[in-house]
């Protein structure tokens, strides 16, 4: 179609400087059509606010030389008087219908001049991707109101780029980030919330691409980061990474669900042989994460001439920070659950303390092992399920934690905690996914999902011990660290839930109560 583009976004560089067409838009933007829209996205990380506003804070309008109009809009988003976060929104306008556009990103319907558009996620056009993946090629970026975005390749760009980079699409697989594949050959990330500070999924798999022989990853082939100004001082964020695209069976949480929920179908029809079949292939890949997570925990540990990666001792006052932390994050799984109304958490939560108090017994710190950059949020939705092997993701910790606290040295014994907490969650999902199929059966069904689950534990701690370079393995000081790990990984995935998928809430609560108990 050759209608004509829409123009209320044609200005010098700045939305700002535009007249008042810019200014009803952004009006209707701010506190109509975007808090709706956000609000469903799963990048949006507090779901239990509903956020009533969205503020303009920074961005420009993009020359990408492709059709329609394109703006990058740093936003606060608002719920009430509380701010719940900053997020980097890219938007064009189309004519209506001039394109083949997914209804999740559409935006806005409306009309500018008598004509009829779409004010749609941009990162859903193509041309903007393939605009961005230039800039990081070339080194180059654009101005903003407070700052500039900049891209930057790495060693490895040439390499990774060299292959067929067509069709560009939108993944509909949506975390707190946002991914746009290039052919079978790169994906480009973008982060959606933007928070300061070096960005430890770019700063690990750089480490890891350039320094190490680990390649359970994709390899980094460039960023792009946000150096900005405000009244009161320059702050620095990653915006987005481009990555080796590797293909795949498919997300590992994904793979493992359904072989399970197989597996329970296999017992309720009979079948011993196919019920064995199953259980065996499915220990067999938790060996090979076991394996995997050991090799990762080794290689980020040989970096030990840069001060941000060098491994340190842990020490008693660490020690004592694990009863800190999760008393921390057990405060905050209850104001989670007070704001969500989720009263069935509050009796285990009253727990926690009681469980805390029965931990306080003598340990050696010289047996925990040392500090060390780990990948920090490590489970089976982190992962990617090749032919015969496992592919690591998404180095950036928890995402709702603080940048400087998600690059903290840590014991490599919270990923391990990460991975196992996983299998627990994906043995009650396959029960979960499995019920309407067993009706009648569902403690079987509850057996099943548990004796997985401590088959799975024993499996991965057998196999990650026999590779792990600690002094003395996984000895009775290292699994009280553990089960505290365990302990505050579940409360921070029930408060997580809570706040962005209440109807998950189920699989933590039971988690935690299940640790409590043991």
């Amino acid at each position: 179609m050759n209608e004509p583009e829409p123009a209320v976004w044609r200005m010098n560089q700045h939305p700002q400087s535009q007249g008042d067409a810019w200014k009803s838009l952004r009006e209707r933007l701010e506190r109509e059509w975007l808090p709706a829209w956000v609000a469903d996205r799963r990048w949006f990380q507090a779901k239990s606010r509903h956020p009533d506003r969205v503020q303009w804070v920074d961005g420009a309008r993009l020359a990408t030389g492709g059709p329609g109009d394109h703006l990058w809009m740093v936003a606060r988003i608002w719920s009430g008087e509380v701010p719940v976060g900053q997020y980097q929104i890219p938007l064009a306008m189309i004519p209506e219908r001039s394109r083949d556009v997914e209804p999740a990103a559409i935006v806005a319907r409306t009309s500018l001049h008598g004509q009829s558009v779409w004010i749609v996620d941009a990162l859903a056009m193509p041309e903007l991707p393939r605009w961005l993946v230039g800039l990081i090629e070339s080194g180059s970026g654009f101005a903003t109101e407070r700052g500039a975005f900049t891209g930057e390749p790495t060693a490895a760009f040439p390499g990774l780029a060299s292959g067929p980079l067509e069709p560009v699409r939108l993944s509909r697989a949506e975390q707190s980030h946002s991914n746009i594949i290039f052919g079978d050959g790169l994906l480009l990330k973008v982060f959606r919330g933007l928070a300061d500070g070096i960005n430890p999924d770019v700063e690990l798999t750089r480490a890891l691409t350039e320094r190490t022989s680990f390649r359970n990853m994709p390899a980094l082939a460039g960023a792009i980061g946000y150096a900005h100004s405000d009244d009161s001082s320059p702050g620095f964020a990653h915006a987005a990474m481009l990555q080796q695209f590797v293909p795949s069976r498919g997300q590992g949480w994904e793979w493992m669900r359904e072989r399970l929920v197989e597996w329970l179908d296999a017992d309720r029809a009979g079948e011993a042989a196919r019920f064995e079949a199953i259980l065996g292939e499915t220990l067999d890949d938790v060996a090979i994460l076991a394996r995997r997570t050991a090799e990762l925990h080794r290689a980020l540990a040989s970096i030990r001439d840069d001060p941000e990666f060098e491994p340190i001792a842990f020490g008693p006052e660490d020690w004592i920070g694990t009863s800190e932390a999760i008393r921390r994050q057990a405060a905050s799984t209850r104001r989670s659950a007070v704001a969500s109304g989720a009263t069935v958490a509050y009796p285990i939560l009253d727990r926690v303390e009681q469980w805390l108090s029965g931990q306080e017994h003598a340990i050696n710190p010289a047996r925990l092992g040392e500090r060390q950059r780990i990948h920090g949020d490590l489970h089976l939705g982190q992962t990617l399920r090749t032919d015969h092997d496992y592919i690591f993701l998404d180095f950036e910790g928890e995402p709702t934690r603080p940048v400087e606290e998600r690059r903290r040295k840590q014991s490599p014994l919270r990923d391990v905690a990460g991975m196992l907490r996983s299998f627990d969650y994906v043995a009650f999902a396959a029960a979960a996914s499995a019920r309407s199929r067993h009706v009648g059966r569902e403690p079987r069904l509850g057996q099943l999902a548990r004796e997985w689950s401590a088959n799975a534990e024993a499996k991965f701690l057998e196999v990650y011990s026999a590779h792990d370079p600690t002094p003395g393995g996984l000895g009775e000081d290292r699994r009280a660290l553990l089960d505290r790990l365990l302990v505050e990984k579940a409360l921070y995935e029930l408060d997580y839930e809570l706040n962005n998928r209440p109807d998950w809430a189920d699989l933590p609560l039971g988690g935690l109560t299940r640790l409590l108990e043991r």
